[in-house]
């Protein structure tokens, strides 16, 4: 005998329900580093500009400078980069979470009108095709005729 490895409800439940909890944590730990990098970027601005006007500056000023410029870049590309990525991991896993929600609230919004459509097409496609039947018997009952 075959056996049967479907999910059941109550086990595509616990899985739901892990994931969901997994896609949370992905998408707030995606948006605070996003949003650190984001302020890293501000910094490296600030820090940028004030090394770029001061007049008088000594070796001491213009290595922390450089650091708090290129080097605040540098980490808020890297950061805004692994926070875009963990953010968007974590609204695919929220939807994959969601998804059995999403596809019956979507059935829910189609069906209704997907029926009035077909009760509103049917009687003109049973009446376009029972002309073309006439016509079929027609077109047939005219050749017997000439057969005769």
């Amino acid at each position: 005998m075959e056996e049967n490895n479907y999910v059941n409800d109550e086990q595509y439940q616990q899985k739901a329900k892990k994931l969901k909890k997994i896609g949370k944590v992905v998408l707030i730990i995606g948006v605070c580093i996003f949003a650190l990098g984001f302020v890293c970027l501000i910094l490296g601005f600030l820090g940028f500009g004030k090394t770029a006007i001061a007049t008088e500056i000594n070796a001491n000023q213009i290595s922390r400078g450089i650091f708090k410029g290129f080097g605040l870049f540098a980490l808020s590309g890297l950061l805004d980069t692994l926070g875009f990525v963990l953010t968007v991991t974590g609204c695919v896993i929220m939807v994959i979470a969601h998804r059995r929600e999403i596809e019956t609230f979507t059935t829910k919004k189609v069906i209704p009108a997907a029926k009035e459509g077909i009760n509103d097409i049917a009687p003109a496609i049973g009446n376009a095709a029972g002309k073309v039947v006439k016509g079929f018997k027609e077109g047939l009952n005219g050749s017997e005729n000439k057969e005769k």
